[in-house]
């Protein structure tokens, strides 16, 4: 029979699960107990989700082809999956639902698209022995306001990691290109107004270490190919050779599994 406890070791006994209580809580706040994917309580990131992710990022898709396409002038642009279902949604808690913590998750199928990139531009042509350099776009001092911080960079150096391994060659992370200009938030604009809004929107802020350089450009999503054109124009313009795009999703339109023949018209 379990004997009751009285006086001092009762109030210490409820002082410890009120720290307990307590302690949850801010574990709570600390590592989030929702899926960022389907938002089922009780996990960051469920196995379900985790299948489907799987599934989704299986093949990089070929956004753009070789030389000739009007996004990447010369080289490729390549993403991991669709922008749809749980990929968008993941993206969505990532970037603006403060779920940092899915840059774990998120980060291989954009290795894989990195990885899939510099293998395309390779085999097409050799590259420069020189270090690889991987160059984010810019994100507006507004988002770096409202966010605090730069998720596709976060994103993107934590993607780097192992991927020197798997290309072979060596990389550096070079977040050179700014905004020349304001913009506007691309989220409702139409095709037309996505080009008009970047449009000579960027710069480089280190022409001279870029001169003769082979560079790949990382985004997070590829929706009408507006933001990497200027990527690849601004880059260029500073004496860079770009040689592909490399993304975390596109656009369900543009989807299509890496090997498929080129689509010169996808950014037309």
């Amino acid at each position: 029979m379990r004997t009751p406890l009285r006086g001092g070791a009762a109030g210490l006994l409820r002082a410890t699960r009120g720290v307990l209580a307590a302690t949850g809580a801010l574990v709570d706040l600390a590592v989030p107990v929702w899926c960022g994917g389907c938002t089922a309580p009780g996990t960051p990131w469920c196995p379900d989700c985790a299948r489907e992710l799987d599934r989704a990022a299986a093949y990089p898709r070929l956004v753009a082809g070789p030389a000739g396409t009007a996004c990447a002038p010369e080289g490729f642009v390549v993403a991991a999956a669709p922008y749809a279902g749980v990929v968008r949604h993941a993206v969505a808690a990532f970037k603006d639902g403060e779920r940092r913590d899915l840059a774990s998750v998120l980060a291989p199928p954009l290795r894989a698209a990195i990885v899939t990139a510099v293998a395309l531009a390779a085999d097409r042509a050799p590259l420069s022995e020189d270090v690889l350099a991987v160059v984010p776009a810019p994100s507006s001092r507004r988002s770096r306001r409202v966010r605090g911080d730069v998720p596709t960079h976060v994103l993107a150096r934590q993607a780097l990691a192992g991927v020197e391994v798997l290309t072979g060659r060596p990389c550096a992370w070079a977040p050179v290109l700014r905004h020349a200009r304001a913009v506007s938030d691309q989220a409702r604009l139409t095709r037309a107004e996505r080009a008009a809004n970047t449009e000579r929107a960027y710069v480089s802020t280190d022409a001279g270490s870029l001169c003769g350089r082979d560079v790949l450009v990382v985004d997070d999503v590829v929706t009408s190919g507006a933001t990497a054109r200027e990527c690849v124009r601004a880059l260029r313009a500073a004496g860079a050779r770009p040689i592909a795009v490399a993304a975390l999703a596109s656009t369900p339109r543009h989807a299509a599994t890496a090997g498929a023949p080129d689509r010169a018209d996808m950014y037309s």
